[in-house]
């Protein structure tokens, strides 16, 4: 009771101590451990990690994650008619994680966290870093279409196998560096990702749970593309929990796919008012920061619905995982 007492003194101290910042956590309800975050290399793949920490140290701010992408993200974001201003404010938002801390002791449950097409670390960073403050181990690749692009629907099921292949490669580095509950592993996956995760938890036994943030698996799209892979094997599929929305056609929810692999194991939620880009650190930044919420076109109450998000994925997890509720 005293350690997470003290953890969670030091977290408040931290956040006001900078009060004036941009806080991408402002709807989140916190866990109560500070948040360590890890890179390196596995062979030629690049593996990023959150997890539980010790407290102390100079947080990150968003823009360590985007690192040496700075230019591009900038170019990126100016180009959707962002201000330089509400540029700069993103960029500089100062994150929960610790580059580098010292994990806490113990095991802890492990998620394996699937990118959406074209994605890496920073686009997830503020859901993994929540989880982490839960007590998670949170392990991630970048998408492997970031240097091979897709180039059509048929090729929807390789690049799956591909990044399902690559999540499993760090979910095993990941056990080497700390110590993981290997009977307690979840899989998240968003857009693309979800495909990515499906994979994984039908080619690894020890995947307990899976949820897909309006995850393309909850759509008509590149279903028979998805059947021919590899690893595709519907004979024990975990419990899966598929988030959506309703606002973007090309996302428009075929629940057919979904029903047919988990007749007993599927829960949905349906997030009408978000639209595909919120499923992302993009959505926290557009509850933060006005200027990002018009460009995205966010819902005047998207800080109550990023926290449902985030919320409903932990808590599905815990119950899979059998994690106590926090």
């Amino acid at each position: 009771m005293k350690a997470a007492f003290f953890a969670i003194s030091m977290l408040l101290a931290a956040f006001s101590a900078v009060a004036d910042e941009t806080n991408l956590f402002a709807s989140l309800t916190l866990g109560d451990h500070a948040v360590g975050f890890d890179e390196w290399r596995d062979g030629g793949l690049l593996v990023s990690a959150w997890y539980p920490a010790r407290a102390g140290g100079s947080r990150m701010t968003f823009g360590d994650y985007v690192g040496n992408r700075r230019a591009g993200f900038t170019e990126f974001l100016a180009g959707a008619g962002l201000p330089a201003a509400a540029i700069s404010e993103y960029l500089d938002a100062r994150m929960l994680a610790v580059r580098g801390a010292t994990i806490l002791g113990g095991r802890f449950p492990l998620v394996a966290m699937g990118q959406g097409n074209g994605h890496s670390a920073a686009d997830q960073a503020v859901l993994s870093e929540y989880l982490a403050s839960h007590g998670y181990v949170v392990v991630t690749t970048p998408s492997p279409m970031i240097e091979t692009p897709m180039k059509s629907a048929d090729e929807i099921g390789k690049f799956a196998e591909i990044q399902a292949l690559e999540l499993g490669r760090a979910i095993d580095a990941v056990q080497k560096r700390y110590r993981i509950d290997r009977g307690r592993i979840g899989v998240i996956g968003h857009s693309f990702g979800a495909r990515a995760a499906l994979l994984l938890a039908m080619r690894d036994p020890r995947i307990r749970a899976i949820v897909s943030l309006d995850g393309g698996i909850g759509t008509s799209s590149g279903v028979e593309s998805m059947k021919a892979a590899p690893s595709f094997d519907i004979r024990d599929v975990p419990p899966i929990l598929h988030l959506f929305e309703l606002q973007d056609a090309f996302m428009t929810p075929d629940l057919q796919f979904l029903r047919a692999i988990s007749p007993a194991g599927l829960h949905t939620e349906n997030l009408d008012a978000l639209r595909h880009v919120h499923f992302t650190t993009l959505g926290f930044a557009s509850a933060a920061i006005p200027e990002i919420g018009k460009r995205t076109r966010a819902p005047a109450d998207i800080g109550a619905k990023m926290a449902q998000v985030a919320t409903s994925a932990r808590r599905f997890l815990d119950v899979c995982l059998n994690v106590s509720s926090r």
